[in-house]
């Protein structure tokens, strides 16, 4: 194992000892469902070509609800997609131009996991632009035609975000601007243009005048700026952006009927938004626990207009599909402990460079598998939280005392789970 990989895999299990999760290389400890994670493919390729689409997940505390939406965002900028990974609580979901500022602040590529990608996915369609260009005319931005050069690029790019500036060019303006400054190595003006790209509130009245600015960023023209990078985001060579706003149960929080009416209000324009294919190369996820949806009085349930719109008909009771505009996550059943569990003591042992199989066979993780997911004589789903979280701890102690026969973790669930069986019976 090189080092680069083995340090992937400690930061997963350092994130997952913790309760956390880990942002990347998810898929050497995910078991995912297998047409949940088809149906995602699914949205992706359909955006992919020019399209726009949405899903809900649906998950209690603990079921891997934010696990999911950080794999589904990894295996994205996998297959060439930018995202942007919003936790709603730090922000204002009534506020577009909050939601805005954090969807650019998180804005990750392939290339770039660990800031924001706006000045890269910038350059990269810039560039594209130019050498478009001078394929074209001919003309480069050096020596006797760097002036006339310069002067049909920035028609050009005007040409390119035309359809989002109908009503001011103030964004066709600040890319000219950012060009500019990197062909005549104004870090200033770049700086000052990324800022107001970013909706950035440190951008000074100086640089504002630098820019020429027309009007300064705000919640009426924060879609329009969407569908503009967006367009920008496909341009540039990706494949579409990933949106997923995670944590959406903050707004059946609110107190305030208000701010919280105008949240739904803002998921319902989404919702038919996407559907008129108004986000083209967008594939929006939102994500909440199982409340948002279902408390008549503060969530969604409470929007009458949005919930007609996201909901199932229930015409076979215990039955569900992948393709309903909700994904209900269940935790885990005792496959998926087992498989889960295979995962993890492969990536402890590359972590921690020793060999935990000798140890723990198929026959124990299958009886671990049926002591967790048993109830009172009943099978029932275990938050993947708790079952990480508890395997790699038993890992942990088990290369710390190699004396120590496994089947002691056994034996200390054992009593419990006859006891419920005693009960059930």
């Amino acid at each position: 194992m090189v080092n680069e990989e083995r340090l992937v895999g400690q930061e997963i299990i350092l994130a997952l000892r913790s309760g956390a999760v880990p942002q990347r290389a998810l898929a050497h400890v995910a078991v995912f469902d297998t047409a949940i994670w088809s149906e995602i493919d699914e949205h992706l390729s359909y955006v992919k070509m020019g399209r726009s689409s949405f899903k809900f997940i649906c998950g209690d505390y603990g079921t891997g609800k934010t696990f999911y939406c950080y794999a589904i965002a990894d295996h994205a900028l996998q297959a060439g997609y930018a995202t942007s990974v919003v936790d709603v609580s730090q922000g204002i979901f009534s506020s577009p131009l909050s939601m805005y500022r954090f969807l650019m602040q998180n804005l990750r590529v392939h290339e770039k996991r660990t800031a924001s990608a706006v000045s890269d996915i910038l350059e990269r369609w810039l560039f594209r632009l130019q050498k478009k260009l001078e394929k074209i005319d001919g003309l480069k931005i050096i020596g006797t035609t760097k002036d006339q050069a310069l002067a049909q690029f920035g028609k050009a790019i005007e040409k390119e975000l035309a359809e989002f500036g109908q009503k001011d060019i103030t964004l066709a303006n600040v890319v000219k601007a950012y060009f500019y400054g990197k062909v005549r190595r104004d870090e200033t003006l770049c700086e000052a243009a990324l800022k107001w790209l970013k909706a950035n509130t440190n951008l000074t009245n100086d640089e504002k005048k630098i820019l020429g600015l027309r009007r300064d960023i705000d919640d009426e023209s924060v879609p329009t700026l969407m569908k503009a990078f967006a367009s920008i985001i496909r341009k540039a060579g990706y494949s579409g952006w990933l949106l997923v706003f995670d944590e959406l149960t903050v707004i059946q929080r609110l107190s305030n009927l208000k701010q919280r009416e105008e949240s739904y209000e803002i998921l319902r324009k989404y919702v038919d938004d996407i559907a008129a294919a108004e986000y083209q190369g967008c594939f929006f996820i939102f994500a909440g626990t199982p409340k948002l949806f279902e408390d008549p009085k503060y969530g969604i349930k409470s929007h009458k207009a949005l919930y007609e719109r996201i909901m199932s008909p229930e015409i076979l009771p215990g039955f569900s599909s992948a393709k309903e505009n909700i994904l209900r996550l269940k935790g885990f059943d005792a496959q998926s402990i087992v498989a889960v569990a295979r995962k993890i003591i492969t990536l402890h042992s590359l972590v921690y460079e020793w060999n935990p199989g000798d140890k723990v066979s198929e026959a124990f993780l299958n009886k671990l598998s049926v002591y967790m997911t048993t109830s009172f004589g009943d099978r029932i789903k275990e938050k993947p939280r708790k079952v990480l979280r508890e395997l790699i701890h038993f890992l942990d102690i088990l290369r710390e005392n190699p004396d120590l026969d496994p089947e002691a973790y056994l034996k200390e669930k054992e009593p419990a789970f006859l006891a419920e069986m005693e009960e059930s019976s």
